[in-house]
């Protein structure tokens, strides 16, 4: 190994240590580094593995949840509803179970940030958004 050589390999080497995933690139795929298979200096092309990012749902998206209920956690006013009508302007209504039975309308953006959603009837709750892997 050279010098330049070490010198390239340092920052990946220390990502591999603080428990980052190492990638390389092999044909136009991204494949993650094995240190029991790969030697990364003999690796031309070699990143970072990105993470993926939860972004808030479109629209569209949004629809298919009609029905499904909506937790408002991340809040210190927290409360449950029931997801009613999604807009094209990125805009969710829902039925809230509170005294008052009102409507709220929130937007897909205040719903990553704050709400969590149910499929299933409140037994498991997940993100108000979607996962989407970095290229």
């Amino acid at each position: 190994m050279t010098r330049d050589q070490a010198k390239k390999i340092v920052p990946i080497i220390q990502a591999y240590a603080d428990g980052l995933n190492v990638q390389y690139q092999k044909g136009d795929q991204w494949v993650d580094y094995d240190p029991f298979i790969h030697n990364l200096v003999t690796l031309d092309v070699w990143r970072i593995k990105t993470e993926p990012k939860l972004r808030p749902w479109k629209p569209e998206e949004a629809i298919a949840l009609i029905g499904k209920a909506l937790l408002r956690a991340k809040s210190a006013c927290a409360g449950t509803g029931l997801i009613v009508a999604v807009s094209a302007c990125e805009e969710i209504r829902f039925g809230a179970w509170n005294q008052d039975h009102t409507w709220r309308v929130q937007s897909l953006q205040l719903c990553l940030e704050q709400f969590e959603h149910s499929t299933d009837g409140g037994k498991t709750w997940l993100p108000c958004g979607v996962l989407e892997e970095s290229k």
